[in-house]
Formats: C-alpha cells, sequence, structure tokens
C-alpha cells in the first residue's frame, strides 16, 4: 500500500527554533539526517564520532533519523528511531542523546556481515536466503548533503 502525503515522515513548517546538541553515545561512527519537506534526507553530519556533540538549530515539526556510517543500521535519537524537536523555554540548549537499540538477532547478523565488508560476498556464503536478502540491500539511503547557508 502506497504512503499518503498525510501520513509520510516530512518536515512540516519552520515556525519554532530549536537549538539541539546531538550527542553520540554509541562506540559507532553516526550520520545524521533531516528529513525535508518533500520527505528526503538531507544529510547534515557524516561520522560523527563515539562521545562527540553536533550543535544545530532546528525546527518543531522537523523529523531526524541516525545511522551507523559504516553499516547504516538505523540508531535511537531520545530513545526513537524518528526524533521531532520540541521548544523548551527554560532550556536553551537541548542535549539529544543517540544511542544503539536492542537489535532483533537478525539486524544484528546482518549489521556485522556489513561491519566487517562482506555485503558483496552474500551470494558466497553458507547462510540463510533471508541474511542474504538483507545483506544485499543498500543500507545507505539516498541522500544529499547539507552545504550550510
Amino acid at each position: 500500500m502506497a504512503e499518503s502525503e498525510d501520513t509520510k515522515v516530512k518536515s512540516i513548517h519552520s515556525d519554532t527554533g530549536v537549538y539541539v546538541n546531538f550527542v553520540n553515545k554509541t562506540q559507532r561512527r553516526v550520520d545524521l539526517f533531516w528529513i525535508d519537506f518533500q520527505g528526503r534526507l538531507v544529510r547534515y553530519k557524516q561520522g560523527l564520532k563515539p562521545d562527540k556533540k553536533h550543535a544545530i538549530y532546528t525546527y518543531e515539526t522537523h523529523p531526524w533519523i541516525a545511522r551507523d556510517a559504516r553499516t547504516g543500521s538505523s540508531l535511537l535519537i531520545n530513545k526513537d528511531f524518528i526524533y521531532y524537536p520540541k521548544a523548551d523555554p527554560d532550556v536553551q540548549v537541548q542535549q539529544i542523546v543517540i544511542t544503539l537499540p536492542v537489535f532483533r538477532l537478525i539486524d544484528r547478523c546482518v549489521d556485522l556481515l556489513r561491519f566487517y565488508g562482506i555485503r558483496h560476498q552474500a551470494d558466497s556464503l553458507s547462510i540463510p536466503v533471508i541474511l542474504i536478502k538483507d545483506l544485499k540491500k543498500n543500507p545507505h539511503p539516498p541522500c544529499r548533503e547539507y552545504k550550510g547557508q
């Protein structure tokens, strides 16, 4: 079933600004993406190192996602896969934490195989067909790079 325009994840408007500091609490490098007004990904930060921060001025209704820079696996932002900023008049800069989810076993297997660069050898491995199919999928979403203003 096709996704309707009403349910598609995308930015809505730029009315209420929010200053956030994304903090990478994983041991992986993280790519940080904003989902634009058409629902397309825009990479704002590539390869955010573990325990490092990246400050961004964004808006309520502007969704964000984080991915493992090497494997493309989805990561959590403030305990959710999609982060929607919320203005808080009592907090000047919000600390937003990026963490690992609890992976299903099959997802963890694919993640490890991608980490070790085995994706292009999938057909020659003695592993279940479902792993081969998942491994062949491109884990890195198409996106455009943020160019600054």
